[in-house]
């Protein structure tokens, strides 16, 4: 009796993952909806001065709004735009950008000529944290745009410009 039930199980297994036990892909529809879901809560739990989380680590709390940033420009979310996530970038990105830090590269190497490079974040993680910086700029799609955030060490200055410096920070450390 033991063994017929054994080859009974067995058969049924088999049957199942033949079968493709009954799940499918996601349709394109139902990742649509999946994608608008998380922008969804993305832009509902932005905090008020721009970034994303609830972390008190600066490091962090920078990363974790690039990415957020990052991924409604990779939805066509870009800044300048009327939507209100459109809006969410924009302040992402300025939350972003008034934690650049510009430090002097006389004598180093400097693409730009203006001896400056830029990196974000504390004082622990630089190149990570910049890492994930630089695509959120660079997917704003917008190299002529003006950064205007007070008291930010890029303000007025391209994101183009800034691009450029922080190149130049990872080529000098």
């Amino acid at each position: 009796m033991r063994i017929v039930t054994w080859v009974i199980v067995g058969t049924m297994l088999l049957a199942c993952i033949s079968l493709g036990g009954g799940s499918s892909a996601a349709t394109p529809e139902e990742i649509n909806k999946a994608i608008e879901g998380g922008l969804a809560f993305l832009y509902s739990n932005q905090n008020a001065d721009g970034s994303f989380g609830s972390s008190l680590d600066l490091d962090y709390k920078v990363s974790a709004t690039a990415e957020a940033v990052h991924a409604f420009e990779d939805e066509g979310y870009l800044p300048g735009g009327v939507s209100n996530y459109s809006h969410a970038v924009e302040k992402g990105l300025d939350f972003v950008l008034k934690n650049a830090v510009m430090k002097d590269v006389s004598g180093g190497d400097d693409s730009n000529g203006n001896s400056k490079m830029v990196y974000f974040g504390g004082t622990r993680h630089l190149t990570y944290v910049t890492g994930i910086v630089l695509p959120a700029i660079i997917s704003s799609n917008s190299p002529d745009r003006v950064v205007n955030v007070s008291g930010s060490a890029v303000n007025g200055m391209t994101y183009r410009e800034v691009a450029a410096d922080v190149v130049d920070f990872y080529v000098t450390t």
